[in-house]
């Protein structure tokens, strides 16, 4: 009789192959459900990281062009009529009028659009025909688009027209693909010239 009790207890204590299955499904479930709330947490980090890298790399590109855009002699600010080229002069030594240099910088997208390049005309040939690393730097890639636009002064009121205009906006968009998807950022800047 004991023998009997004891198989009893035995086989009340015991799993099922049915409760093992509905365990291993749930198990599987939750796996599943924690893996799929991971990997859109990761796809959302890899987003935000690629947009913060946009942000980072115009506004460093759009302080470093005004500031150089800042000490610009008015008179020699000029921007092509597709708006996305700006010339100016700066004088290096503006407190020694008598052996002050000036150079000439320009602005605009590589031959092939995707950088904005920072040349200084002065030497030669042109930064698209031959690149020379003392004349020609690439301030940025993956842009989409930028734009000049003159404002104020005494001109006719386009964008092209810098006579006596003391502000040129600076507008420029970068575009970069991250895990398929594409992210887009672009800015505006006013900068107010000074000399």
């Amino acid at each position: 009789m004991k023998t009997r009790e004891n198989n009893k207890t035995k086989n009340k204590t015991a799993v099922t192959f049915i409760e093992i299955m509905i365990s291993s499904i749930i198990m599987l479930l939750l796996a599943a459900m924690i893996l799929t709330v991971m990997t859109s947490g990761n796809n959302i980090f890899n987003q935000d990281m690629g947009l913060i890298e946009l942000q980072q790399k115009v506004r460093q590109t759009l302080y470093n062009m005004s500031r150089e855009l800042r000490q610009a002699q008015v008179s020699s600010v000029t921007v092509n009529a597709a708006n996305d080229n700006v010339s100016f002069s700066i004088v290096d030594d503006v407190t020694d009028t008598t052996s002050a240099t000036t150079y000439d910088i320009s602005y605009y997208l590589d031959a092939a659009g995707t950088s904005i390049v920072r040349e200084n005309p002065d030497f030669n040939p042109n930064c698209n025909v031959t690149w020379n690393d003392n004349k020609c730097s690439s301030l940025v890639n993956n842009v989409n688009s930028i734009d000049f636009c003159c404002i104020g002064g005494s001109g006719t009121g386009s964008c092209t027209d810098c006579a006596d205009a003391h502000t040129v906006e600076i507008g420029a968009e970068l575009e970069k693909t991250v895990r398929g998807q594409v992210l887009s950022f672009s800015l505006k800047k006013k900068v107010r010239l000074r000399n």
